[in-house]
């Protein structure tokens, strides 16, 4: 399972031009502000109408970044078992693929330092089912500070500190209490040049 086709991640405020440039964007990027906002709430409705239950976002956002940080960590130290319990089978396939050419020498770790801003959903829709709605499929936005460690054989460690903005997706089973989250991916901010 992989994300249903595109989905639209409006732009931050850092990433938009100067409103005195190119004032035409920045009112395209409001618009899309107004849309996301306006689909997330029919689409929590829709959920809520066909029978979904009752969502605790503050849980799921939770566990949401512990799944996040537990994929990040079990993949910089090579761990599939890990990576095939917290992913989805497309999401893990590719992992795994990218692990296949990491050098089995090569000792690597990765850590979560900090958020620089509280994460928060950006999208959020159910996955259409014939029955009642069992799934939630939902985006959020991670600006965090990262590192990651690498260590060569015969070399000092080289570790690398960087602030990152990610749009990790996420599908939760709402069948079960808590919901359980399985990585299915990462998006990328939709261009303001895109229609």
């Amino acid at each position: 399972m992989g994300f249903p086709g595109d989905l639209l991640v409006p732009a931050s405020g850092a990433n938009l031009p100067s409103l005195f440039k190119h004032p035409i964007l920045r009112l395209k990027n409001v618009w899309r502000r107004i849309k996301v906002f306006s689909l997330n709430t029919m689409y929590l409705s829709v959920f809520w109408a066909k029978g979904g239950g009752r969502v605790n976002f503050v849980q799921m956002k939770q566990l949401a970044l512990e799944n996040f940080i537990a994929v990040n960590t079990a993949f910089a130290k090579g761990r599939e078992p890990q990576i095939a319990d917290n992913c989805s089978i497309l999401t893990n396939h590719a992992l795994k693929e990218r692990l296949k050419h990491v050098d089995p020498n090569i000792k690597m770790s990765w850590e979560l330092l900090r958020y620089n801003r509280k994460p928060r959903i950006v999208l959020l829709q159910p996955l259409e089912i014939p029955n009642a709605p069992s799934a939630l499929q939902a985006v959020y936005r991670i600006d965090s500070r990262q590192r990651l460690t690498v260590e060569k054989p015969g070399q000092e460690p080289q570790v690398t500190e960087t602030d990152l903005v990610q749009y990790p997706g996420f599908v939760f089973d709402t069948t079960i209490s808590p919901p359980r989250p399985f990585l299915i991916g990462s998006l990328f901010e939709t261009p303001l040049t895109v229609k």
